[in-house]
């Protein structure tokens, strides 16, 4: 663990220097700095990884991202962020969802917003595993709303707005919950995979009514 640690150093500290570099002298020798320090960062995130340093891991990945935000390349610097949540989950969930929100605002300018509504979901779980109902309904609604712009990601859609429902219910919003259950229901009658459990989502609206 500690020659990973110690390469990932070296590399994180040479992506440092490549920054601090003359443009004018990278310009000169036909090279970018932004470029060549996130390849650095990147090498040193990989080392962090392998040596188990979470911490150091995300903060690498985080210099990758901004490197190439630089650079103009959004897909990867969404990329990075996400690479940065994925480590910072394991020792501060909160703290993730700075890296996923950051990735949901480029994929959503890059127009990818099943990927954008992917990490909006994540964002839900996050909260939701803290017990912070009320900031995992928004999360899992705008995810909901990006879904349902695409076509194909219906029934994904569907699963988060069902998240929605059963949060509002333990939330004693009864009537929010009613709402969204009755339309995932009706929804659910007009596909033919899911019209068997249109059932069950009249059922839980009817038990949120009498509530």
């Amino acid at each position: 663990m500690g020659d990973y640690e110690t390469r990932a150093n070296e590399a994180y500290a040479k992506g440092e220097k490549k920054l601090k570099s003359s443009s004018l002298f990278s310009s000169l020798m036909g090279s970018n700095k932004h470029d060549e320090a996130a390849e650095c960062f990147q090498s040193a995130a990989n080392g962090y990884k392998l040596a188990k340093s979470w911490d150091r891991a995300c903060a690498a990945y985080v210099a990758v991202a901004e490197c190439r935000e630089k650079l103009g390349e959004y897909h990867d610097a969404a990329t990075a962020r996400v690479d940065a949540a994925g480590m910072c989950k394991k020792y501060d969930a909160l703290a993730a969802i700075e890296h996923y929100r950051a990735a949901v605002k480029y994929y959503t300018e890059l127009g990818r917003l099943s990927q954008a509504a992917k990490h909006l979901k994540e964002i839900g779980e996050a909260y939701e595993g803290q017990n912070d109902e009320n900031a995992a309904v928004v999360a899992y609604t705008q995810a909901a709303d990006l879904y349902e712009s695409e076509e194909s990601s219906s029934t994904t859609a569907n699963n988060c707005k069902l998240k929605v429902a059963t949060l509002c219910a333990k939330l004693d919003r009864f009537e929010e919950a009613t709402e969204i259950f009755e339309d995932v229901a009706r929804a659910s009658l007009n596909n033919n995979l899911l019209k068997y459990s249109a059932k069950g989502y009249f059922l839980q609206a009817g038990i949120c009514r009498l509530c």
